[in-house]
Formats: C-alpha cells, structure tokens, sequence
C-alpha cells in the first residue's frame, strides 16, 4: 500500500473532523477514543465517530480505512465489501494488466487447440493448463492525494491465475476451451507513519482484493 506520512494521516483526520463532526449525532465528547491524535475542533476523536465510519457502510474513502484502524478490531477488509472493488478493477492500472493477462492465456490455449487439431483422432482429449503471474499495480496518479477512494491500496502486487480445460471433440472434429481467471492481492493497512514495526493508535489489518472472469472459445 502507499503508506500514510505524518503530514497526510493528520490531514486525513482534520478532512474527517471538517467533514462530520458537526452532524448533530456525532459528538466528540467523553470518553475519548483516540487522544494521540488532537484535533482542531477538540481533543481527540470521539468513539461515536469511529464507529459512524465502520458498521457496514459502503464507498469508502480514506477516513474510513484510518477508523477501520483506529478501531482496532483487525478484521480483514474486502474492497468488494466497501464498494471500491469496481473502482480498482476499472483503473487503467488494473484494466491494463487484465488485458495482459487475457492475451497471454488466450495465446497459450490456442496453441494448444492448435496441437489438437493437428493430431485429430478419434478418441477425445481433455488438456488442463494452469498459469499464473505477477503483476504490479498502481491505482493512484497522486500518491499524496488522500481524496481518492482507492489511496490505501496505492501499489502493489497483483496475482493472476488461470486454470484451462480444453476438450476435443471426436465426433465434430472440434476443440472448445474455458479459462477460470481469478486476480488477488491481500495488501495490510499497518505503519500508518512509515516507520517499520511502529503502530499508532491502531491494529494493523488485511485489504482483500479479489474478483474472477470466465473466457470461453
């Protein structure tokens, strides 16, 4: 991930403050939640405004990745989960290593259906095949930039796999084939200062993103 500074994890905090709380049912009153971080408006951050960020809501933005750590519970977050999931896939970062990937898998099976066809037969066939990469990502142009949605899963690596099933049919002297893709990468929302093995007011926890396609031919 594309670790939060000083400068924009209190930044984060003050759009946070700015933003809600002054909702009418958020306060930041007694007992105080998260004192190690002052505010401009009050002391630290209420419980109440931890927990308007985390309970089930969708479309997050980087304030609620900072309550979700704040909030020390460490459950893993899914970006499908919070709404962000169509946001990543649709990067041009994510759509560009999708489009790598389809063409490698589709090129290496259709070798394959190359080679069946060329030995032909009478007896069916069934080849499976599985591939996997690594691809690197990045889905945020700023990396200073914590208004955007995806800012916490900024960078990194992300695994594709393939598994292919490709059969030959004697009868139609044919070949058909389907490709099971699936793209995962477990980021960690830790070190909110960038400062190896130093945790700050929080719990350290998992952004899952995952989704799989199917290819036909």
């Amino acid at each position: 991930m594309n670790w939060l500074n000083p400068i924009n994890i209190f930044g984060a905090v003050g759009y946070l403050e700015q933003k809600f709380i002054n909702r009418d049912d958020v306060t930041i009153n007694s007992p105080c939640f998260m004192p190690v971080i002052p505010l401009p408006g009050g002391p630290c951050i209420d419980r109440s405004v931890i927990d308007f960020f985390v309970p089930g809501s969708k479309d997050w933005k980087t304030p609620n990745f900072i309550a979700h750590y704040v909030g020390r519970s460490g459950s893993a977050v899914n970006l499908e989960d919070v709404g962000l999931l169509d946001d990543f896939q649709n990067s041009d970062s994510a759509r560009k290593i999708q489009n790598l990937w389809e063409t490698s898998v589709k090129e290496k099976t259709n070798q394959v259906v190359s080679d069946l066809l060329a030995q032909g037969g009478d007896t069916p066939r069934t080849v499976t095949l599985h591939m996997e990469e690594g691809f690197r990502y990045n889905v945020a142009k700023n990396r200073w930039d914590i208004t955007n949605p995806l800012y916490s899963v900024a960078g990194g690596y992300l695994n594709a796999t393939a598994d292919c099933t490709i059969q030959y049919d004697p009868k139609t002297k044919t070949v058909s084939w389907t490709a099971d893709l699936t793209y995962k990468e477990t980021d960690a929302f830790k070190e909110p200062l960038d400062i190896p093995g130093l945790e700050v007011g929080g719990k350290p926890y998992d952004i899952i993103i995952e989704w799989s396609q199917r290819l036909t031919g």
